[in-house]
């Protein structure tokens, strides 16, 4: 009985510590109203030698969704919001076509959505609220088509995220909070 007891404990205890670490991260971002700084992105593609490297400006409020204006070294501007995801260029707008899945799913991860993500993805915390690593992988065959999987890593707010393509192309971007504001009761 005792060993039962302590393969108990060393199965399931960090379970039960992971849920906890993600149910905190998830009450957390609940609390955010508003949500700004900078970006930089590394974009590794295959076939190419070096990466793309492209830089910008971010904002998240949890009512309109998201702006993702990049500045350098082209300009645009993306708006994500649960109707979808819409590219402003060069006084061009274009509708991504499919983009309410993805939006809804971007926007879960901002917004601590764990339902909207847990459909989507297998996930796995580790860390504490001082430093904590989110692994996501895909659960349904068309997402895991076009990525093998999302690592997310923070502290107070999202430092970081490195998305790892099917096709072996990579994305890394860095974000630099500058702005934070939390909804008050």
């Amino acid at each position: 009985m005792r060993y039962v007891f302590i393969l108990f404990v060393f199965v399931c205890l960090p379970a039960l510590a992971e849920n906890h670490l993600l149910e905190e991260l998830s009450n957390n971002a609940k609390k955010i109203e508003r949500l700004s700084g900078v970006f930089t992105q590394h974009r590794k593609i295959t076939v190419l030698p070096l990466p793309l490297i492209s830089a910008g400006e971010f904002s998240y409020h949890h009512h309109t969704g998201m702006v993702w204006n990049t500045l350098d070294p082209i300009q645009s501007e993306i708006h994500i919001t649960t109707q979808g995801i819409q590219t402003e260029n060069n006084e061009l707008t274009s509708q991504t076509a499919g983009s309410v899945q993805l939006a809804k799913m971007l926007l879960g991860i901002f917004s601590g959505d764990l339902t909207l993500l847990s459909e989507q993805f297998d996930i796995q915390v580790n860390g504490d609220m001082t430093q904590w690593h989110l692994h996501l992988t895909p659960k349904n065959e068309m997402v895991a088509s076009q990525i093998n999987a999302i690592d997310i890593r923070g502290k107070d707010t999202t430092e970081s995220v490195a998305i790892a393509d099917a096709n072996g192309d990579h994305t890394d971007l860095t974000f630099t909070t500058q702005h934070l504001v939390f909804i008050e009761n």
